[in-house]
C-alpha cells in the first residue's frame, strides 16, 4: 500500500488517472474524476515491464 498523490490531469495515453508516491513511483490507476488532486492510499496490482507501467486502484476507499 501506498499514498499517492492524483495529478489534474489523465495520463494522454491511457486516459488513466496518474500519479506520484512518497517513493517517487509513478502509478496509473482507474477512478473518477473526483480523485484528482487528492492524496489517497492505493494498493499496487501489477507491474507491465512491457508498458513501463504500475498500475494501482484504490484502496478501499481511502481518500486522505
Amino acid at each position: 500500500r501506498s499514498n499517492l498523490i492524483v495529478e489534474s490531469q489523465r495520463d494522454k495515453r491511457t486516459n488513466l488517472l496518474t500519479g506520484y508516491t512518497d517513493k517517487y513511483i509513478r502509478l496509473f490507476l482507474n477512478g473518477d474524476d473526483y480523485l484528482k488532486n487528492k492524496l489517497i492510499s492505493v494498493k499496487i496490482i501489477s507491474v507491465n515491464d512491457e508498458e513501463n507501467m504500475v498500475l494501482a486502484h484504490l484502496d478501499n476507499g481511502i481518500i486522505i
